[in-house]
């Protein structure tokens, strides 16, 4: 009797443990997770750390990976995160946290202040980040977006990676600027993926990418050093009236119809042993002495 009191006494801990103490919004949250209840969160600033990983329990995917799944659709809005925000973990024996969102998973307006990792995740409904600010670095490497992914707007203070995502369906990155580096080196876009109107600053890496939808980066500025090498393009490749500084496009495949008519290069366009399914591009609007033509 007494060791069914002590069990029972050590699961009570174990379960509230976590939430003692904690913001009363966000502890009424974290109960409608663990509900399964779909989740709006409007208007709050929230002073604590927030990690996915250890609201609910997880399960082992392989033997060095375990994951946490939500069933409902998560929603903030206008919300500002004062502490970092976390969906993937490691821990001191090398085993590894990811999460997977059931539903969609949204933050409209919000602010980041700190790190945001959402690295290795899979997000079955839809993803929305529209509008919101980063102030440090956002990771979002190996993660897996099966329904449209939104981040127009976005503001990256820090660095940005998307290394080795995978897109099913749309991306929109309409209007987003970051401002220290960006890499979506090894990406993988299976539909239309929307950069028009961007604007990148530092190194930005869209090497090895699969582009197997339509992409479009009109009107985007690209400062500091681009690399859009040993990249395949699938469908149409549009960079119309983009201002490119220090940029490299070698090795790829275009297979759709390309067009960079009135872009420019502030300093030099290298490219070179591209292959071209149909006609290649007019390449004239380069000033020659910023181009670096390799055949």
């Amino acid at each position: 009797m007494i060791k069914q009191s002590l069990l029972l006494l050590t699961i009570m801990l174990f379960t509230t443990c976590d939430t003692t103490g904690q913001d009363p919004d966000l502890k009424s949250f974290i109960k409608q997770l663990r509900a399964g209840r779909d989740i709006l969160i409007e208007n709050k600033t929230l002073s604590e750390e927030f990690d996915f990983t250890r609201i609910m329990p997880s399960n082992p995917v392989s033997e060095v990976m375990q994951q946490t799944r939500y069933n409902a659709s998560v929603t903030f809005k206008n919300c500002v995160f004062e502490r970092e925000v976390r969906a993937y973990a490691t821990d001191d024996k090398g085993m590894k946290y990811s999460t997977m969102f059931q539903g969609n998973l949204s933050f409209l307006g919000c602010t980041f202040k700190e790190p945001v990792t959402f690295r290795a995740c899979s997000i079955l409904g839809k993803t929305v980040f529209s509008g919101s600010l980063f102030e440090k670095t956002a990771n979002f490497e190996e993660c897996s977006f099966s329904q449209q992914a939104w981040f127009n707007r976005c503001i990256f203070h820090g660095e940005l990676r998307f290394q080795n995502a995978f897109f099913m369906q749309q991306a929109g990155f309409l209007d987003a600027a970051s401002d220290v580096g960006s890499s979506f080196q090894g990406t993988t876009f299976n539909a239309t993926a929307q950069f028009s109107n961007t604007r990148f600053f530092g190194y930005t890496d869209f090497s090895l990418v699969n582009w197997n939808g339509d992409c479009f980066f009109n009107y985007a500025e690209i400062r500091g050093r681009s690399v859009f090498s040993s990249a395949d393009f699938k469908q149409h490749a549009t960079f119309i009236s983009v201002i490119f500084e220090q940029s490299e496009i070698m090795n790829c495949s275009f297979f759709g119809k390309t067009d960079f008519s009135k872009s420019s290069a502030t300093k030099q366009m290298k490219h070179g042993q591209n292959y071209f399914l149909h006609n290649p591009p007019d390449l004239s609007m380069f000033e020659n002495d910023k181009t670096n033509v390799e055949e």
